[in-house]
Order: structure tokens, then sequence, then C-alpha cells
């Protein structure tokens, strides 16, 4: 996030408030949901290896 800048002559007031249970409750949803997304995301599958002949035929390689 960044600054924001207050034009010349206009001052900003911010009042803190407490949240309302409804506003908390839609809050932690969201939250919840966003982790769930990220967390779904962070999820990898593992491939099948193969296996493969080399060229001179003596070894196997195991390929990805």
């Amino acid at each position: 996030m960044g600054l924001i800048r207050e034009p010349k002559n206009v001052d900003f007031y911010v009042e803190d408030r407490p949240l309302t249970k409804e506003e908390k409750h839609l809050l932690n949803a969201a939250i919840a949901k966003n982790k769930a997304a990220a967390s779904a995301k962070r999820t990898k599958t593992l491939k099948s290896r193969k296996k493969t002949k080399s060229k001179t035929g003596t070894k196997t390689k195991v390929s990805r």
C-alpha cells in the first residue's frame, strides 16, 4: 500500500470504530475463503516417473 496525499487545503479525518458482529463474521468468512484458495494453489501433485533407456542401453535413467 502506498501513501495517500492530501490535496491542498483539504484535511482528511479518520475515526476508528469497532466492527459490528455482522462485519466481523463477513471479514472472518472472507479471510477463511482466501486462505483456502491460497492453500489449494500451493498444493502440488507428483508426476509419475517413467523409466527410459539410455542411448548405450547399459543403464536406465529416470525422467520426470
